[in-house]
């Protein structure tokens, strides 16, 4: 599918925009990456200004090196899997980058994911509204392709809470399909380790439906049965820059819709 980044804009702000990013798009270019990606479309589209003279560039310390991540990164502050959908900041001047970078280093921004997973996570719950997962993450040791739960790894931090499928609140936080339950949940990661959420989710037995890198076997056959793709969509983002409070969200794809719409979740009652 061809896209241009002016579809995907959810906010343009004076030193940011905030865009819907698509499932199946990568976020930064590499040299293992052959189709377009973000930053591909960022630099088509000229909404970088690549000054380094900009009235705020006083307050940025060693600006030479933040400019230079700035120019390599095409702006883009932080990333999301290629399989996520959902909220995608891009600085459009150094300034913007420098900022939001940092508010996503002291962990300021509070990010929003929504996802489904196999399993009754209503029963795993108890009596309790969320889970904690403090779970330190690195590359798993048998395959540096994945990320694990490894003692000397990065400290890394998730609360999940049960959700309403979409929104809708007269719907079951837990569905059916064939014999199989699924939850609908709310992730928030208060760190941002690569694969934080699948890995964390895994560690629960509640594997993301659809990971094409974390489901077992059995999991992997009954979403290709039913073309599940990654059931995970960054769904908000909540910052302060320049002393304005910023709250993004960005809309289910469609895709990730009819995909929720399979599972049968009942009416509440």
């Amino acid at each position: 599918m061809n896209y241009s980044l002016e579809d995907l804009v959810l906010l343009n702000a004076e030193h940011f925009i905030a865009i819907n990013k698509p499932a199946n798009l990568v976020v930064n270019r590499s040299k293992t990456v052959k189709s377009i990606t973000i930053q591909d479309l960022v630099l088509k589209s000229n909404i970088l200004n690549l000054s380094k003279n900009i009235n705020e560039s006083k307050y940025i310390k060693d600006l030479k090196t933040i400019y230079s991540e700035f120019l390599s990164r095409g702006g883009i502050v932080h990333r999301l899997d290629k399989d996520t959908s959902g909220v995608l900041l891009i600085a459009k001047d150094v300034f913007g980058f420098y900022v939001l970078k940092k508010q996503f280093l002291k962990r300021k921004v509070k990010k929003i994911y929504h996802a489904v997973v196999w399993g009754d996570f209503i029963k795993f719950l108890g009596e309790k509204d969320y889970v904690l997962v403090n779970l330190p993450i690195a590359r798993n040791p048998k395959n540096r392709k994945k990320f694990a739960i490894v003692g000397s790894g990065r400290d890394a931090l998730t609360k999940v809470f049960p959700q309403n499928p979409l929104g809708k609140k007269n719907l079951n936080f837990v569905g059916t399909l064939e014999d199989n339950k699924f939850s609908f949940i709310k992730a928030v990661p208060k760190t941002g380790r690569t694969h934080q959420i699948r890995v964390h989710l895994k560690a629960l037995n509640h594997e993301i439906l659809g990971d094409s890198i974390y489901q077992g076997r059995q999991q992997q056959r009954f979403s290709k049965k039913y073309n599940f793709n990654l059931m995970l969509h960054a769904y908000s983002l909540r910052f302060k820059l320049l002393d304005k409070l910023f709250k993004i969200k960005a809309d289910y794809p469609e895709e990730f819709t009819k995909n929720v719409q399979k599972i049968n979740w009942s009416l509440q009652k």
